[in-house]
C-alpha cells in the first residue's frame, strides 16, 4: 500500500509569522506615503514602524515560547506509533454477537475455536477469500450448525464499531507530532463495510497502513513486520507497536519494535505516558 500524502495544516507558528510580516509591512507602507506629505504624523508613523520592527518580532517569540509550554512535548525515545485495530481502535464483540446468534456452549467450544474456523478466517484475511465463499465454506463444514452459522455471518460485520476514543486518540497523536500507522489483518468485505459507513475517518491522521487483505500477508508472520518497517522507513527502536494479541506482539518485538499488549485505552495512555508520549 502506497504511502498516503497527508495535507497538513496551517501551523499557529505560520499564522503568527505572517502576522507579524503584514503588520511591518504596513506599518512602512503607510509610513512611506505619509512622508510624501511631510507631516508631523509622517515622522511619528516611522517611528512606530522602525520600533514595530523590533517589538513585533520580540513579542512573536513570547507568543511562540507561550505556546511550547502549553503544548505537551514529544517524546525522546519514540517518533512513530503503529497501531492495530480489532480490540484497539474497534470494538469487536465476538461472544456477545455468537450468543445473539444463537450459539450453544458446545458450538462456543467446538465450531469458532477450530482448525478449520481459524484457517478459512485467515484466507479471509489474506484476502484469498471472499465474504460468500467464506460463509459457504464455514456451513459446508458445519451442517449441524448452519442456522447459526448463516445468523453469524450476516450480522458479523454490523457488529464492529470503532471506540468512542479512537478519533481522539489517533488525532491527538498526530496533533503531538508522531508519526502514525496501521497494521491490521481485515478483510475486503470488513473494509468495504467500514468504508461504507464512514467509519476510516480516522485513517486520514494516519501517515500510512498495511493491511493485509490488500498485501496477501497477515500476523504475526514476520513478512508483514518486515513490510511495514521497509515500506516508511521505520526505525524500530524510535517505533512504538499496540496490539491486543501477544502473539502479535511478540513477533513484533522480534524486529526490535517497542511493544504495548493492548488491555484497554487508559492502561494504554498510562503505559505510553510513562515513554514521555503525550497528547
Amino acid at each position: 500500500m502506497e504511502k498516503k500524502k497527508v495535507k497538513k495544516p496551517v501551523t499557529g507558528k505560520q499564522i503568527a509569522a505572517m502576522a507579524g510580516i503584514i503588520l511591518i509591512l504596513a506599518m512602512y507602507i503607510i509610513a512611506f506615503v505619509s512622508s510624501l506629505f511631510a507631516s508631523e504624523v509622517a515622522n511619528t508613523l516611522m517611528m512606530a514602524a522602525i520600533a514595530c520592527t523590533f517589538i513585533v518580532p520580540v513579542m512573536l517569540y513570547a507568543f511562540l515560547l507561550v505556546g511550547k509550554s502549553l503544548k505537551p512535548s514529544k517524546s525522546p525515545l519514540i517518533d512513530n506509533i503503529i497501531f492495530d485495530i480489532g480490540d484497539v481502535l474497534v470494538e469487536i464483540p465476538w461472544d456477545e454477537h455468537c450468543r445473539a446468534c444463537g450459539a450453544t456452549d458446545d458450538q462456543m467450544e467446538r465450531v469458532f475455536p477450530s482448525d478449520f474456523f481459524q484457517a478459512i478466517w485467515r484466507r479471509s484475511d489474506l484476502g484469498l477469500c471472499s465474504l460468500e465463499e467464506l460463509k459457504q465454506g464455514l456451513i459446508n463444514h458445519f451442517p449441524d450448525d448452519a442456522e447459526m452459522l448463516e445468523k453469524f455471518m450476516d450480522g458479523v460485520a454490523d457488529t464492529l464499531v470503532p471506540y468512542p476514543y479512537a478519533m481522539s486518540w489517533i488525532r491527538g497523536l498526530k496533533n503531538a507530532g508522531y508519526n502514525i500507522y496501521i497494521l491490521s489483518n481485515w478483510s475486503d468485505w470488513l473494509y468495504d463495510t467500514f468504508e461504507k459507513k464512514g467509519y476510516w475517518e480516522f485513517l486520514k491522521y494516519t501517515d500510512g497502513a498495511v493491511f493485509s487483505q490488500q498485501v496477501h500477508e497477515a500476523k504475526p508472520d514476520a513478512v508483514i513486520y518486515e513490510r511495514i518497517l521497509k515500506t516508511y522507513d521505520l526505525d524500530p527502536h524510535r517505533t512504538l507497536y499496540l496490539d491486543d494479541r501477544t502473539d502479535n506482539i511478540e513477533a513484533g518485538a522480534a524486529f526490535g519494535l517497542n511493544t504495548i499488549t493492548f488491555t484497554n485505552y487508559e492502561d494504554a495512555k498510562e503505559k505510553m505516558n510513562s515513554l514521555g508520549i503525550k497528547w
